[in-house]
């Protein structure tokens, strides 16, 4: 797939998710299943493999199964124990 962006970036920021994972068959953590080749204007292009468990994971995730090196859309908070619209 190509995307292109057509002016100056200073960040990419992409939201993704792996389908299907082999960690739990006994598969390591970090294998690679991807990789985002960036091209720049000039013709110089960076590569960044994405690997399972470290920058991409599964959903739902079990305890303490998060991606190691993603960052989370929102911090961790807690549900309103005593108000709120619970219908």
């Amino acid at each position: 797939m190509t995307i292109t962006v057509g002016k100056t970036a200073t960040h990419l920021i992409f939201a993704h998710r792996l389908l299907e994972s082999n960690i739990p068959t006994g598969k390591p953590v970090g294998e690679p299943c991807a990789e985002y080749v960036v091209r720049l204007s000039g013709g110089t292009e960076a590569a960044f493999p994405i690997r399972d468990r470290l920058e991409i994971g599964i959903l739902p995730i079990g305890w303490g199964q998060w991606p190691i090196l993603a960052v989370p859309d929102h911090p961790d908070d807690t549900m309103e124990r005593w108000q709120g619209s619970w219908g």
